[in-house]
């Protein structure tokens, strides 16, 4: 069970509630480009609010300053273009603690992320995916 997470795109808070449930400290980094999107999410995590963090902004620049292995799991769920994937990734590969969890949304989904993730994990452990397009991989 991982006790921190990172969340990189939360949009309506979804899976960042889940995630809450699963973990004890949870942060999320998303534009909030959409008020209605940002205004449902703030709601919904009203009962987890003590144990969530919100940055406002674009990552990989909004988490520069987060030291290294702060987390135990990176959830990449953000910008779906290629290099902004692989820029996802390479930033989740650094604030994860080895031994910890790499993953994302969007697999066999969004061309780009199935490209972004096979390069930017090529030589790590096996790729691991899921049927509601959850790929998962261990940070090494």
């Amino acid at each position: 069970k991982p006790k921190s997470i990172l969340e990189i795109g939360c949009y309506r808070g979804i899976s960042t509630e889940a995630f809450c449930l699963m973990s004890d400290q949870v942060t999320v980094v998303d534009p909030f480009l959409y008020p209605e999107a940002k205004e449902e999410f703030h709601k919904r995590m009203e009962p987890y609010k003590d144990k969530l963090t919100v940055i406002e902004g674009y990552s990989p620049v909004a988490l520069k300053d987060i030291p290294d292995g702060t987390f135990d799991m990176c959830y990449v769920d953000g910008d779906h273009n290629l290099q902004a994937v692989m820029d996802d990734i390479k930033e989740c590969r650094r604030l994860v603690r080895p031994g910890g969890i790499l993953a994302g949304h969007d697999w066999n989904i969004v061309p780009q992320v199935n490209a972004a993730v096979i390069l930017s994990l090529r030589g790590m452990n096996p790729l691991i995916t899921i049927d509601d397009s959850t790929w998962v991989s261990c940070n090494s």
